[in-house]
């Protein structure tokens, strides 16, 4: 098993661009069971210029197991309006059955 720190997360995995925020989301099951259907919701934890600052908090989110929820890392352009094939999904998704 390999292990990570939040500072290989930030050098590996993220290509930072200059002027770019990076989120912090928290996506959680909101109905884990099943019941009524599937409830998947992101919440927006913090957003931040400096990519280290994201990755600590992300890290340090990561370092315990939650059940039903995991966090990640979007980028996303301030100031920027996306076009419609490139805006970056930071929402969830509801299906009542």
């Amino acid at each position: 098993m390999v292990t990570f720190t939040a500072a290989d997360v930030a050098r590996y995995f993220i290509v930072p661009e200059e002027g770019m925020m990076y989120a912090v989301l928290q996506v959680r099951d909101e109905l884990p069971e099943g019941e009524y259907g599937v409830s998947m919701q992101a919440y927006l934890v913090g957003a931040f210029f400096d990519i280290s600052q994201a990755a600590e908090i992300w890290f340090a989110l990561n370092a315990e197991e939650k059940p039903y929820q995991k966090f990640e890392i979007r980028m996303f352009k301030p100031n920027f309006l996306y076009a419609a094939g490139e805006r970056p999904n930071v929402a969830g998704v509801t299906c009542i059955e």
